[in-house]
């Protein structure tokens, strides 16, 4: 499975931009790759509880950093966010 990162995302400096992309939605990238609201918020979610700790990424670090997302403005389908960052995560694992 061929699982796509923003690069909005991996090199966002701080929340506010994070916030920012997620509230937008992007298109990058020469093949014009469109990133929902929700798959923004997902890639954050498993970047940031990767960084938070090196063992498995369960759905609970997941629906922890969206909460934190949330919070600090950004709009998203919580659901929708999950499940992508958990896609990301397996396909991280392999």
């Amino acid at each position: 499975m061929t699982i796509y990162l923003s690069n909005a995302i991996a090199n966002a400096t701080s929340l506010e931009q994070v916030v920012e992309h997620v509230n937008e939605g992007t298109c990058e990238g020469m093949e014009g790759i469109e990133f929902t609201s929700d798959m923004l918020a997902g890639q954050y979610a498993w970047q940031a509880a990767k960084e938070a700790d090196d063992g498995e990424i369960t759905e609970y670090h997941i629906e922890g950093q969206l909460e934190y997302l949330s919070e600090a403005g950004a709009i998203f389908d919580e659901q929708a966010a999950i499940e992508h960052g958990m896609k990301i995560a397996a396909a991280d694992a392999e």
